[in-house]
């Protein structure tokens, strides 16, 4: 494994939290698909599954090429794309009255992650690679912390959810909306436009974290 890069990426306080966030923002929202498909449209379990499998491929079955990209355009072009189109998604599903609505909303918001993941991991593997020169022994690594609190936002996030659909799904998904429009905002402000580019070559190469879905 070699590292390359030419500028330092962003304090690993500022990746893990946006990983936290950006798990709160997906799990607040993306659960709770199915039942609003069902509940308020009236769609059948084959529509419902249309759907989430959608959003499913759109995301994990373009993790490599969002990986390809990041090295080629950088981590931070491809976080601030990939939370504009998380964006343009959930303002998707906020709008969505029908099945074809509901669809579109779901592939940008799998598209966007797909994009701005693996990009987000690529800065992880630079700040750890950084730092394992001063950890001490037996301290996790900075991987183990991202998978921690992608945890914790996969946990709190439905919580978050369930309490904002008392204001509507529309509201619900508008709250996740401004969350992802913050983080990315916020990563483009403090990621250098060189941080991060090819930061890890190895045999494996772009692959994502594994509980790293949003």
């Amino acid at each position: 494994m070699t590292l390359s890069h030419r500028a330092a990426p962003p304090h690993a306080a500022v990746l893990l939290s946006s990983q936290l966030v950006f798990n709160l923002g997906f799990y607040a929202v993306v659960p709770f698909l199915a039942v609003v498909m069902r509940d308020d449209l009236g769609l059948g379990a084959l529509a419902i599954g249309l759907v989430l499998g959608a959003r499913t491929f759109s995301q994990q079955g373009l993790f490599l090429l969002g990986g390809m990209l990041a090295d080629r355009f950088g981590p931070r072009t491809l976080i601030a794309a990939g939370c504009v189109v998380r964006v343009s998604g959930y303002l998707g599903l906020a709008l969505a009255a029908d099945l074809a609505g509901f669809l579109v909303g779901a592939i940008l918001t799998g598209l966007g992650g797909a994009l701005f993941s693996p990009a987000l991991q690529s800065l992880v593997a630079a700040a750890d690679a950084r730092g394992r020169a001063t950890r001490r022994s037996g301290r996790p690594s900075l991987f183990a912390a991202l998978v921690l609190v992608g945890e914790i936002g996969a946990a709190v996030g439905p919580l978050a959810g369930a309490a904002l659909l008392g204001l509507g799904f529309s509201a619900t998904v508008l709250v996740g909306a401004a969350l992802f429009a913050a983080v990315g905002v916020a990563l483009w402000c403090v990621i250098p436009a060189d941080a991060g580019r090819a930061v890890v070559a190895s045999p494996m190469g772009s692959a994502p974290v594994a509980g790293a879905d949003p």
